[in-house]
This record gives structure tokens, sequence and C-alpha cells, in this order.
């Protein structure tokens, strides 16, 4: 298919970069593999558990809404 027709997509940058806007975190800092991240792993888990118990599809939305690839 080639990427001008697929795309690989990812679910963990969308959560963290919400999650950073909503808190005011460093996002490279939690997309990296550091001791930032660690700090703020449980409740970021439960702060996308509670998401998606809400609104199932949020991730996924916001994954797919700039990806011009009609096949993921």
């Amino acid at each position: 298919l080639g990427i001008a027709n697929c795309a690989i997509l990812r679910l963990s940058a969308p959560i963290k970069e919400q999650y950073a806007k909503e808190y005011g975190l460093e996002l490279d800092k939690l997309l990296g593999a550091s001791e930032y991240k660690e700090r703020y792993r449980e409740k970021m888990i439960q702060w996308g558990e509670e998401r998606r118990t809400k609104d199932p599809g949020c991730f996924c939305r916001a994954v797919i809404q700039d990806v011009p690839q009609p096949v993921w």
C-alpha cells in the first residue's frame, strides 16, 4: 500500500498530549523514558480510563483527526 495510503497509528502520544495540556506538564518528558513520566504514570492511567469510560472513542478520534491516509 505504501506510506501515501497507509499509516501506523499509536494511541500513547495523543493520550499523553491531552494529559499534558490539561495538567500543564511537559509533553516531551512524558513521551520519553524518564523519572518525570514515571511520576505521573499512575495518575495518567487513571485519567485515561476515566476519559474512556465517559467516551470510548475520545483518543481514537484524536489520533485520526490529522491522518490523511485512508488506511490505518
